[in-house]
């Protein structure tokens, strides 16, 4: 059993390594009434297992799912929530293809590979989600 001082990494998808947790911590799509709450209720779970085992969550990662923000705004203030680097780059490429696509603005569809590339090598070279480091960057 892991003790509270130790660091884990988890994800909301059911772990395989984490004794005593089973994918049947996973919400079931019968259990909710739409794929939106399941996945918040996953999450919810998942929280609950750590809380349960006295295993504080330092910091977590997530996709940009509005319900789940705002859960951890209101009850983890403690917690250090970012985004999924993937998540954040997939809506930039796509509202810069929308961009390009309005007249005049043609030019913008060279650069998108490497505006891309650039949004991942920040988030990848910045130590501990450092904010104000990325912003320089």
């Amino acid at each position: 059993m892991l003790s509270p001082s130790e660091e884990v990494t988890c994800q909301v998808s059911p772990p395989k390594k984490i004794r005593g947790y089973s994918k049947r911590e996973a919400a079931r799509s019968n259990e909710v009434k739409s794929s939106c709450r399941m996945e918040k209720k996953g999450l919810l779970r998942s929280v609950e297992f750590f809380m349960y085992h006295g295993i504080r969550i330092k910091s977590l990662i997530t996709d940009r799912h509005v319900q789940i923000v705002k859960w951890l705004r209101e009850h983890m203030t403690d917690t250090q929530h970012c985004f999924d680097t993937w998540h954040v780059a997939k809506g930039l490429k796509k509202k810069l293809h929308a961009l390009s696509k309005e007249q005049d603005s043609s030019h913008i569809t060279p650069w998108i590979k490497s505006l891309v590339n650039r949004l991942y090598w920040t988030a990848a070279s910045s130590p501990n989600q450092n904010v104000e480091l990325m912003q320089e960057k």
